[in-house]
């Protein structure tokens, strides 16, 4: 916060809870700190193919990195890494991370120097390249802390389990599938996977009280079994079919992860004609942000979603909730700081200031059957900001009067933020 107060880091991505999400420094600061890092030996870049090339070291058309001798830390920014010579050898580094060059990166065809010019890495990061299979040379990495890569339907091997010092797996992409053996690694904190996987039902699952993340997963009954083991889990990204015998929305019983802040659900059927609702459904105690998409829950199911006591952050997405009228009430939304609608067909909108008291942002993106926002939000004390992008002329209208009467009344601190597509004409 001290640097973002000098303006020497800039803040680029806000939670929709309090905190921030992403920085970025100016260009001069990141070169200083990239001068900085090479002369303290914590990292050395590698810029382009042809600050690599024209240095001399090549043979054959093979590349053989200049690396120094003290730096444990390398991040190469070219498109080099299709050519890097099976000899190439820095048993130094104990980080490395690859972002290829922004336009067009190579995909490696050979990736045996890892294994030879890597084997003690710790952090492994190659998310810049899509590969078709999982690597033999980083199956050697033993003792990786950290891997990040990216593949299309490709799967992880079975033996996964053996990387026993690992702590964060992501694989950017679709996944294969998952084999039952990653629950055999009792360190691993954070698993971020992509495309739906299924869990089998396994006894071999160990106790995983260190696992902090688990984006994402088919709600199953293995599943189940694998959460009973997680304790200590905080953030959990579910997909798949959420539908029940009797309609009602069903995925694994969550009421005893007491430590669970966010949950995401991302339902992958959608019914014809009717609605879900949460009957039976058990939420976590301590949930702070939830997302629900195309779960097409009926808008009175809301009653149950505002009850929980520490929810800040609610997004609804992709028919989240189906009908064309959402009347709230008093009680619930009690810590309700940030709301967002994102493609949502609702048409009208009935609320007041006492249904949200502490309500700071209200985002609307492309609810284009929504008739206006419910003119008594922007009596609510704690708003701050409401975003509207393309919905239509008058939800804009209705914005533009909030803004008008809090203006009249010398409240400066709302604050209204309109995005509209280009060629919309809007009638204000």
């Amino acid at each position: 916060m001290d640097l973002i107060d000098r303006s020497l880091v800039l803040v680029v991505r806000r939670k929709s809870t309090d905190g921030i999400k992403a920085c970025r420094v100016h260009d001069m600061l990141h070169d200083l700190c990239l001068k900085k890092a090479e002369e303290e030996n914590f990292l050395q870049q590698i810029c382009w193919y042809e600050e690599v090339s024209s240095s001399g070291f090549t043979a054959d058309k093979q590349l053989f990195l200049p690396i120094a001798a003290k730096q444990r830390r390398l991040c190469v920014r070219s498109r080099i890494f299709g050519g890097i010579s099976s000899e190439f050898s820095a048993q130094h580094i104990r980080s490395f991370l690859y972002f290829g060059s922004e336009k067009n990166p190579i995909p490696p065809k050979d990736m045996s120097f890892i294994e030879k010019g890597f084997n003690l890495l710790r952090v492994m990061d190659l998310l810049s390249i899509s590969i078709s299979h999982f690597p033999y040379s980083i199956a050697q990495l033993a003792l990786l802390t950290y891997l990040a890569i990216k593949g299309k339907k490709f799967h992880l091997p079975d033996n996964i389990s053996e990387f026993q010092y690992l702590e964060t797996l992501i694989v950017s992409g679709e996944l294969y599938y998952l084999p039952t053996s990653v629950w055999e690694m009792v360190k691993l904190r954070h698993l971020c996977i992509g495309g739906e996987n299924v869990i089998p039902y396994s006894s071999r699952v160990y106790s995983l009280d260190g696992l902090q993340t688990i984006s994402q997963v088919c709600a199953s009954k293995g599943c189940q079994n694998v959460l009973t083991r997680t304790p200590n889990l905080r953030k959990l990204v579910l997909c798949g079919s959420f539908e029940s015998k009797d309609h009602g929305l069903w995925f694994p019983d969550l009421e005893f992860l007491n430590h669970l802040k966010v949950l995401k659900l991302f339902n992958r059927f959608i019914p014809d004609d009717h609605t879900y609702n949460l009957q039976g459904v058990k939420f976590p105690p301590n949930l702070k942000e939830l997302t629900l998409s195309k779960t097409h829950l009926a808008w009175e199911e809301m009653s149950i979603i505002g009850s929980l006591p520490n929810l800040e952050s609610l997004k609804l997405e992709f028919h989240a909730c189906v009908g064309p009228l959402w009347e709230t009430s008093d009680g619930g939304f009690c810590r309700l700081k940030f709301l967002r609608f994102y493609y949502m067909n609702i048409e009208q909108w009935n609320a007041s200031s006492n249904h949200f008291p502490v309500l700071e942002h209200l985002v609307l993106h492309r609810c284009r059957k929504l008739e206006k926002i419910p003119s008594d939000l922007g009596n609510i004390d704690t708003l701050q900001m409401i975003e509207v992008s393309c919905c239509s002329d008058s939800v804009i209208y209705s914005a533009k009067q909030i803004q008008e009467y809090q203006l009249d009344i010398a409240n400066e601190i709302l604050k209204i933020h309109i995005v509209s597509p280009p060629g919309w004409e809007l009638t204000l």
